[in-house]
C-alpha cells in the first residue's frame, strides 16, 4: 500500500475542511478531486468514506501529537521546556491547528461515528503518559516535590495548561502569553511544592 497515495486523500480531506466544509457532508469524489486522483483510486486504499474521515482525523491527531512529544527535550531544564509547551499551545490555538480544524467539522457527537471507543482509550492513555513525562521531570529536578499523588499532580498540570489557554485566548483578560506562563509555573510550583 502506497503511504504517499494516503496521505494524499488525507491533506485533500483536510483542504476542504479548511475552505469551510463539513467532513460529514463530503463524498468520495469531492476528496478526490482535491488530493488530485481518480475515485476509484481512493477507494483501492479505503473501503468508504467514514474510514478517509477515521484516518485523516488519526493522522493528523498523531502528526500533532508527535510534534507536540518533540517539545519534550528538556535540555535546558522543567520550567524551559515546559515555557516551550505552553507556547506551543498558543500557537496551535492562535492558527487553529488541522485537527482542532478537523475535530470541529465533525461534531463531538459525530466524532464516536469514526473513531471507536478503544482508539479513544488510546489516545488519552497516551495524553496522560505525556504527562506523567512532564511530572517526572519536574520530581527529578527538585522543581516540585513527591508528597502528593500522581493524579493529584496530574489534575494540578492540566488545571495550569487550561487556566494558561483560557487567559491567553480571551484578550479582554487583559494578559500577555508570556505573563501567563509566568502565573502557569508559579501556580504550579506553588501547588505542588
Amino acid at each position: 500500500m502506497n503511504e504517499d497515495k494516503k496521505v494524499q486523500v488525507y491533506l485533500g480531506v483536510i483542504s476542504l475542511v479548511q475552505q469551510g466544509r463539513s467532513m460529514n457532508d463530503l463524498k468520495v469524489s469531492e476528496i478526490a478531486q482535491a488530493c488530485g486522483i481518480g475515485k476509484g483510486t481512493c477507494y483501492e486504499y479505503f473501503s468508504s468514506k467514514e474510514e478517509i474521515i477515521r484516518e485523516t482525523l488519526m493522522y493528523t491527531f498523531h502528526k500533532e501529537f508527535d510534534s507536540f512529544c518533540d517539545l519534550l527535550q528538556f535540555d535546558q531544564g522543567f520550567e524551559a521546556g515546559f515555557r516551550q509547551i505552553l507556547t506551543a499551545m498558543e500557537k496551535a490555538l492562535s492558527q487553529f491547528s488541522p485537527f482542532q480544524t478537523l475535530l470541529s467539522s465533525v461534531g463531538k457527537r459525530e466524532l464516536k461515528q469514526y473513531v471507536s471507543e478503544e482508539i479513544m482509550e488510546n489516545i488519552m492513555l497516551q495524553m496522560i503518559q505525556l504527562i506523567d513525562v512532564l511530572l517526572d521531570q519536574a520530581l527529578q529536578e527538585g522543581w516540585i516535590q513527591p508528597q502528593h499523588p500522581r493524579e493529584y499532580q496530574r489534575f494540578l498540570l492540566i488545571g495550569v495548561m487550561e487556566a494558561y489557554c483560557f487567559q491567553i485566548t480571551n484578550p479582554q483578560l487583559k494578559i500577555s502569553a508570556e505573563q501567563a506562563a509566568d502565573y502557569a509555573c508559579q501556580g504550579l510550583q506553588k501547588a505542588l511544592s
